[in-house]
């Protein structure tokens, strides 16, 4: 998780291993609670201290949709992957 905080091209490395869930959004989502399960037994408690956030997004904007752009920021991604999102 950290390392692909920190380069988030890296899960072209683990895209698919078979353990790693299918590149879909949806898979990613629940990550987060199930290691926590499998580190305490428990499941995430329920917080009540409301969200911690910004209204404005964090990091650089910058066009998905841009193949050039895509294929500076992630190289190894856009290899794996030359029909990303389509």
């Amino acid at each position: 998780y950290a390392g692909i905080l920190a380069d988030p091209d890296s899960i072209a490395d683990i895209s698919d291993a078979p353990d790693t869930p299918t590149m879909q959004a949806e898979g990613f989502q629940y990550v987060a609670s199930k290691v926590y399960l499998e580190l305490t037994g428990t499941d995430i408690p329920e917080l009540s201290i409301g969200p911690v956030r910004s209204d404005e997004p964090a990091g650089e904007s910058f066009d998905f949709d841009d193949p050039d752009e895509m294929a500076r920021r992630y190289p190894k991604l856009v290899r794996k992957y030359p029909e990303m999102g389509d």
